[in-house]
């Protein structure tokens, strides 16, 4: 729940929607989801962490820069025929 020495930032609904420009039935959603974390301080009160908004909290980006982390390193031949194809050229 959020301090008043809290240093974590807090928003509402429509402030997280703004920020993400998406409806706030989509902030609602994500929060139902825990995708996004957010206190209910009433019934209709929500308070949303905006620090959970930012891209690297990201459940699918952290899994992606996981497997990239773990590929083994590109051979000299694999970088080239990579560089051919993205010049647009056949090898």
């Amino acid at each position: 729940m959020p301090t008043a020495t809290s240093t974590t930032p807090w928003g509402t609904v429509n402030e997280a929607a703004a920020r993400l420009r998406v409806d706030p039935r989509t902030i609602r959603r994500q929060i139902a989801a825990g995708r996004i974390r957010a206190v209910h301080l009433g019934p209709k009160v929500i308070r949303v962490d905006m620090s959970s908004l930012e891209p690297d909290t990201d459940p699918i980006a952290a899994h992606v820069a996981a497997i990239v982390a773990d590929a083994p390193p590109l051979t000299p031949e694999q970088r080239d025929k990579i560089a051919a194809i993205l010049r647009g050229g056949a090898s």
